[in-house]
């Protein structure tokens, strides 16, 4: 966050006229991703809006994160700026399935719900 001041308030990101993503501060006060900015601040008054036509450090910290990942495995696909699949197989099969004090979800193909420690199966 370049400016932390707006870590705990309503913030929405401008593109144009449309609030093309926003906070979850925001989200709890009814504002939602792709609003009219009008919609937006009717919902929410207090709504901090930052102008986000210039992409590049959005880019260049999504390039980081991408390749931080790949550390970990080469499987990596990027969705969007914000999100990346990662194939953690090799991971788990070295580490023999065990997985100690990891956290977040995998999936096995089947309808399996298991656990292993903080991992969900799905």
């Amino acid at each position: 966050l370049r400016d932390p001041s707006l870590r705990e308030r309503p913030l929405g990101i401008q593109q144009k006229n449309i609030v093309v993503t926003c906070n979850y501060v925001a989200r709890a006060k009814g504002v939602s991703k792709l609003s009219l900015v009008s919609e937006a601040k009717r919902k929410c008054p207090d709504l901090v809006l930052v102008r986000g036509e210039d992409l590049t450090p959005y880019r260049d910290a999504s390039q980081r994160v991408f390749e931080l990942m790949q550390r970990y495995t080469p499987s990596v696909e990027k969705l969007g700026l914000d999100e990346c699949f990662l194939d953690g197989t090799d991971v788990i099969s070295a580490d023999g399935g065990q997985m100690q004090g990891a956290m977040g979800h995998f999936y096995t193909g089947g309808e399996s719900t298991s656990c292993v420690d903080s991992l969900t199966a799905r």
